[in-house]
């Protein structure tokens, strides 16, 4: 759109550099509005069943001295990360 950018329809690259100024809500091109990211359902439910791959076939335990802090970012998560020892489950199919 004209009132976003200079020459709009014209190919320019530098336009999407990180250092480049980008007007407010102009370049979002896979999560507003009614024409977002059509795979976004599919990812989420293929990140649900590889996690429960994952939990079916390892076990997982935290590293001795692990820290709790949370780190409020607009979503919560560790501020150290998880660390964490994995361990191959035997089991049958």
């Amino acid at each position: 759109m004209e009132r976003f950018f200079k020459d709009p329809l014209k190919f320019d690259p530098d336009r999407f550099h990180p250092d480049a100024p980008k007007p407010y809500y102009c370049y979002f091109p896979f999560a507003l509005g009614p024409r977002s990211c059509l795979g976004l359902n599919f990812a989420q439910m293929e990140a649900k069943v590889v996690m429960a791959k994952l939990l079916q076939r390892f076990d997982f335990s935290l590293v001795p001295g692990q820290s709790f802090d949370i780190q409020d970012t607009g979503t919560l998560r560790p501020k150290s990360g998880v660390i964490c020892t994995i361990k191959h489950r035997k089991y049958k199919n």
